[in-house]
């Protein structure tokens, strides 16, 4: 039987029969036009636009913002103790690395708050949720720190496994985030003093950008008479979207995640 574009042929019983061809499914929805599409996607951006205005409006914080907005360096920090017993335990016992495992709690922490997201690109406000990390870290045996950027996982055994690789096979000081990528989707800068105790830091800052990303350091462990380890954190961030309050709720986060390791 020679091939037909109009019917398929099947096997009954060792006989070959005729299928006729499938009826069209009168049901089934046709493509909306190239022009549909377009008229589609304008409306969406109209809306979009809308509803950030709408939110910038009624933001309740509206007022704050702007004030420290124009501020040259709108940057608060503050330091406060952290008991961090459990992540050293729990570090241990995974055979992972103490520090890249706080760095992890820190970052899961942050993207449960829109205002850590806050970010200045071109002048315009906006919220962009961050997928990449920037931690300064030691190799062993070596003095001089580099800066390990990658991509966040939400899984911390795999975040600390991957960085751990990262810092080991990186030869440069630093590495470039991935083509396309912005340094406003880096979630958090994140760096550690291991050699001392501290309850104030500062990091550097271009006044010329007014950066909205967040700093977060540790500093040397400290071990009670009761076993109990703890350490100080400093965190510095942009007044003009962050203030104590906050902070106080993201350090609840920060510990609720280490009670449930």
């Amino acid at each position: 039987m020679a091939d037909g574009a109009d019917s398929k042929s099947a096997a009954s019983n060792g006989v070959w029969v005729q299928v006729p061809p499938a009826a069209p499914d009168k049901n089934k929805e046709k493509s909306p036009s190239p022009t549909f599409l377009f008229f589609k996607k304008i409306v969406w951006k109209i809306l979009f636009l809308l509803y950030i205005i709408i939110k910038g409006t009624l933001w309740s914080r509206k007022d704050i913002f702007n004030l420290y907005y124009q501020f040259d360096i709108p940057q608060i920090s503050l330091c406060t103790p952290l008991e961090v017993s459990k992540v050293y335990k729990f570090a241990k016992s995974k055979n992972l690395s103490f520090y890249f495992c706080m760095c992890h709690i820190f970052y899961t922490a942050l993207l449960k708050f829109e205002e850590f997201m806050i970010r200045s690109i071109n002048g315009k406000i906006v919220v962009e949720y961050g997928e990449f990390i920037n931690i300064c870290a030691h190799k062993q045996g070596e003095e001089l720190f580099k800066i390990i950027t990658g991509k966040y996982y939400a899984d911390i055994e795999k975040f600390c496994n991957e960085t751990k690789k990262k810092l080991r096979t990186q030869t440069s000081f630093t590495e470039p985030l991935p083509p396309g990528a912005r340094r406003s989707q880096v979630i958090a800068y994140i760096s550690c003093a291991p050699w001392f105790e501290f309850t104030h830091i500062t990091h550097p800052q271009d006044v010329q950008r007014n950066s909205f990303v967040p700093h977060v350091s540790f500093d040397k462990m400290k071990i009670k008479e009761n076993g109990e380890r703890w350490i100080n954190v400093s965190l510095q961030v942009n007044h003009a979207a962050i203030d104590g309050a906050l902070i106080a709720k993201l350090l609840d986060e920060v510990k609720s995640i280490i009670n449930n390791l």
